[in-house]
């Protein structure tokens, strides 16, 4: 009889969510009792526990296979190392526009030999040529005028802008909204553009402040209830707990992303994850004792990958649930910032 954990590892895809799989899995095990396995005789299943390990296996399998670590996309590292890539980006693009136009220079040697020979038509030659050259997609065709006039230009400009603006320059110019983009990249800049705008208008960091990414900063709202369970409890610490990344608006704490490499194992990152749960529940309690009804969104972020979730309340229960339904990525080069601006990521950060 296959373990719970091989068997949820091998179909967790396949079926779709955790009470498919355990009906399969119950299937499996009264097979196999009938196959007389004496694994298979002697096992109960228990719905809640293999519950809890399935949960387990889709935290380490979402957040944990990531390559990258997460040190680059921290505090003004975004800034820096998306700097970076943009600048390779352009010198590629600038690369391509040499080569090209050093091409375009070299004159054929059969050129003159054509205009010499009065028996050869000029025209009827070109549409032999057009005939024979292979025409790209539709698709492809889109896909090279969408990077001409959405990622080089428009996009890298406004990147720019909005980098400058994290660093505390919130004079940088935007760019103009583009004439030729598509309907959908047409919405997504004009809002991207509006944003950024209003982030320039409220100025720049002390509309939202980043609070020292990587110090190790203690959340207010988080000392305040384990105070109250000290009370209730006894013997247990009243300080704060630290954390990776947390947004804060004046003195009310809005949100909060753990931040870990990837070479953290799937337990760590599991038991990261539910502390970072109950951090963004502390927020939201806070929250709601200066009148804030609102629903929290929280994110794990490992290397360049990151899940993002919101926490909901209904009465007494927290409810957390994701919020996409991909996994969100940071570009770690030219050829993923294209995918990164015309992607879901993208759009999902914004």
């Amino acid at each position: 009889m296959k373990p719970f954990e091989q068997f949820a590892n091998e179909n967790k895809h396949k079926y779709g969510g955790f009470d498919k799989l355990f009906s399969r899995y119950s299937s499996h095990v009264g097979r196999q009792k009938v196959a007389g396995d004496p694994i298979a005789l002697t096992y109960t299943l228990d719905k809640q526990r293999l519950r809890q390990q399935y949960d387990k296996l889709l935290i380490a399998d979402t957040i944990g296979q990531t390559t990258e670590s997460a040190s680059k996309i921290v505090g003004k590292g975004i800034a820096r190392y998306t700097r970076k890539t943009l600048d390779a980006y352009q010198s590629e693009q600038e690369n391509l526009e040499s080569k090209s136009n050093s091409n375009s220079d070299v004159v054929p040697e059969s050129e003159e030999e054509v205009d010499s020979n009065p028996d050869i038509d000029p025209e009827s030659e070109e549409e032999e040529i057009r005939e024979e050259t292979p025409t790209a997609s539709p698709a492809k065709r889109r896909r090279v005028s969408a990077q001409a006039h959405e990622t080089q230009e428009p996009w890298l400009s406004l990147t720019v802008a909005l980098i400058d603006s994290m660093n505390g320059t919130n004079t940088a110019e935007l760019p103009p909204v583009p004439a030729d983009m598509s309907a959908d990249h047409l919405r997504l800049f004009r809002h991207a553009r509006t944003c950024l705008k209003q982030y320039q208008k409220n100025g720049g960091r002390e509309a939202v402040l980043i609070k020292d990414a990587m110090g190790d900063q203690m959340l207010n709202c988080t000392k305040v209830v384990r105070k109250e369970l000290q009370a209730e409890f006894g013997d247990i610490s009243d300080s704060g707990r630290r954390c990776d990344l947390f947004f804060r608006s004046g003195e009310n704490e809005l949100a909060n992303l753990e931040i870990k490499p990837p070479s953290r194992c799937g337990s760590i990152l599991a038991q990261q994850n539910r502390k970072n749960v109950r951090i963004n529940r502390c927020i939201q309690l806070a929250l709601h004792e200066v009148g804030l009804d609102t629903a929290v969104i929280a994110g794990d972020i490992v290397g360049f990958f990151g899940v993002f979730y919101v926490i909901q309340r209904h009465g007494d229960i927290f409810v957390c649930g994701p919020v996409t339904a991909e996994v969100v990525y940071i570009p770690t080069n030219a050829a993923e910032l294209e995918d990164f601006l015309d992607g879901e990521s993208s759009l999902t950060l914004l």
